[in-house]
């Protein structure tokens, strides 16, 4: 996932931005060590990694990328996950359009979601096709279509733009959805990340293993990532499993988000560079043991 910046990031540290544009697309790995000891007070070590994000970092830096592009193509990873044997867990997309004067809302039923294929955040929620306003969505769509700045992460800047609507589920696309991301390391799902009550300021977290157990010490709390309450094992949890293990097949690490909404899986997407490698919302402790169940 790359970074984005909203309008007052943009209009503030515009320069530093723009420096950092031109350095990540000439100087990648340089950007990202300046990146890292901002982030995390210390250097980050590619020779020797050993925690989580070091090893997502070992592999971008140093591994044919390739097909994590095609995975983070939120259309193109359909066909993987259909290849799968997994084509039950797709929600319908009703219109793909490569440009966005090709959009056309009229073929669109009563409630739907506008996405993007590339990028993080592109999402426009529709309940109500009688409330919509096109002008705005517009506006919006033609945001996602310019490519932004995706750092070091270029695997991001190799998927061509495009625009897509989906099929809208009540329970899955509301904020209160419950977001369950496995992190699979070496095509074994280990721990889930579940988030859930997103607002403008974050979303409630917390970190379970495969029987369930719950750690909140896994986590670094604050405004973005709260400590969410602890729930309930979903119904389908083992059938997620299954389908995250055979998702991440061929990859030492990956982190595959999955919904259950009234009983059935839903696909949400596939990362492969979370918060760029950079993730500082779990504690030190976790980067280790996710670190050292990753085998380069």
């Amino acid at each position: 996932m790359h970074i984005k910046h909203n309008k007052i990031t943009k209009v503030l540290f515009y320069p530093l931005i723009v420096a950092g544009e031109w350095m990540g697309k000439h100087y990648p790995v340089q950007y990202m060590k300046i990146r890292y000891f901002f982030r995390f007070h210390r250097f980050v070590n590619l020779k020797h990694p050993t925690d989580l994000n070091e090893k997502i970092l070992w592999l971008y830096f140093n591994t044919d990328t390739n097909e994590w592009s095609r995975l983070t193509d939120k259309l193109l990873v359909r066909d993987y996950v259909k290849e799968k044997g997994f084509e039950e867990i797709l929600k319908e997309v009703y219109a793909v359009w490569n440009r966005l004067e090709d959009v056309q809302f009229d073929e669109l039923p009563e409630s739907f979601v506008l996405k993007s294929n590339n990028g993080s955040g592109t999402c426009l929620i529709v309940s109500d096709k009688s409330q919509f306003h096109e002008k705005n969505a517009l506006r919006l769509m033609k945001q996602w279509m310019v490519k932004d700045d995706f750092g070091y992460e270029y695997h991001y800047r190799k998927i061509t733009n495009r625009l897509f609507a989906e099929e809208y589920l009540d329970a899955c696309d509301s904020p209160s959805v419950v977001d369950y991301k496995f992190w699979c390391f070496n095509s074994i799902p280990s721990y889930v990340w579940v988030c859930t009550n997103r607002d403008a300021s974050g979303c409630d977290t917390m970190i379970y293993d495969m029987n369930w157990n719950a750690y909140p010490n896994y986590l670094n709390v604050n405004q973005s990532y709260r400590k969410g309450d602890l729930l309930p094992k979903p119904s389908q949890f083992n059938r997620m499993k299954e389908i995250a293990g055979k998702l991440s097949q061929s990859f030492p690490v990956v982190r595959v988000d999955l919904f259950e909404v009234n009983g059935k899986v839903y696909f949400g997407e596939m990362t492969f560079t979370s918060v760029g490698g950079m993730n500082s919302q779990y504690s030190k402790e976790f980067l280790l043991k996710a670190g050292s169940l990753i085998t380069l």
